[in-house]
């Protein structure tokens, strides 16, 4: 190189130096002028070693940031990143951190440059070893059938279920509990599914959080007395008459609630049959109790009463 092509390079060198420096920063700031930055929110999935279970909350979600080309940025989706956090290589109990990760796929892919970045940044859980064993069902009703109705039985299938989840929170459950079952109203048998009650946070169903219930619904049975029932003397032959004053009884029956409370007193009777007396004076007969249809006879009194009988004078 000639001494004067030399001297035209380096003559005038601070102002040439900033003419570059200037046309750089141009064009950087051109490019940069191009690029367009979204945010985006993914669900996050926690990969974990088969024995261990996570005894601390992580993040649902995160917020990628995506930095491209303007106009191909604009029209990326949510489905198109994935973003994971792999404990898999923890297998001992304890607290451990680990990066999130975030997957591109479909047409993200294909845009270069594109930066990613990911908040949190890094996700820790506090590790226990799994645990699973088998606990009962325990139905949660409430209210109460209709009026005179009642809940004779109930059935759960299957009426345990497995639970899993880290070991000292599992070791505490002897069962869980089904969503409300009501009552309210019903008069019929009926079947329904239902969802368990999760217990803890961090346990779960491995074979499904539903259980069939079964409610065998009866009109509800009742005993009661009824007291002072008169003694009604039937089948007396018309020459003779009583003389003795009669006692009045009791009679205690059994039956559905509705039907008992729809009787009435004068529908129950103590009834003695006198067709046996051919001849005046005492007799000792026995006492048979008439109540409505539908209700059972637990126990009456008196069981025989003894009749002073005369005849009849003839007024002729």
């Amino acid at each position: 190189m000639s001494n004067r092509v030399l001297d035209q390079i380096i003559h005038n060198w601070p102002a040439k130096i900033l003419s570059i420096a200037a046309a750089f920063l141009l064009f950087f700031f051109t490019n940069l002028a191009q690029l367009e930055e979204r945010f985006v929110t993914v669900p996050l999935e926690v990969q974990l070693d088969r024995d261990m279970a996570a005894v601390s909350s992580a993040p649902t979600t995160v917020r990628i940031g995506i930095r491209g080309e303007a106009g191909r940025v604009s029209t990326l989706r949510e489905e198109e990143f994935s973003a994971f956090v792999d404990f898999r290589d923890m297998d001992e109990p304890g607290f451990a951190r680990a990066p999130v990760q975030v997957s591109p796929a479909g047409t993200a892919r294909g845009i270069d440059p594109l930066e990613i970045r990911v908040e949190p940044a890094e996700v820790g859980l506090e590790l226990e070893y799994r645990q699973s064993r088998s606990v009962e069902v325990v139905p949660n009703i409430e209210d109460n059938p209709a009026p005179g109705y009642e809940l004779r039985q109930s059935f759960l299938t299957p009426s345990a279920v497995e639970i899993e989840g880290p070991e000292s929170r599992v070791a505490g459950i002897e069962s869980v509990s089904t969503e409300t079952v009501s009552l309210a109203g019903r008069r019929d048998d009926f079947n329904i599914r239902v969802r368990l009650e999760r217990p803890d946070p961090f346990v779960s169903f491995p074979g499904g959080d539903t259980v069939d219930y079964r409610g065998i619904i009866e009109e509800r049975v009742v005993l009661t007395t009824f007291e002072d029932i008169d003694i009604t003397v039937i089948d007396l032959d018309t020459e003779f008459d009583l003389v003795n004053a009669l006692p009045s009884g009791l009679i205690r029956v059994q039956g559905s609630q509705l039907e008992i409370e729809a009787v009435q007193q004068d529908q129950l009777r103590l009834e003695i049959t006198a067709s046996s007396i051919t001849e005046p004076g005492r007799h000792e007969l026995q006492v048979r109790p008439r109540v409505p249809s539908g209700l059972l006879t637990l126990r009456f009194e008196p069981q025989t009463v003894e009749l002073v009988i005369e005849r009849v004078e003839d007024e002729s």
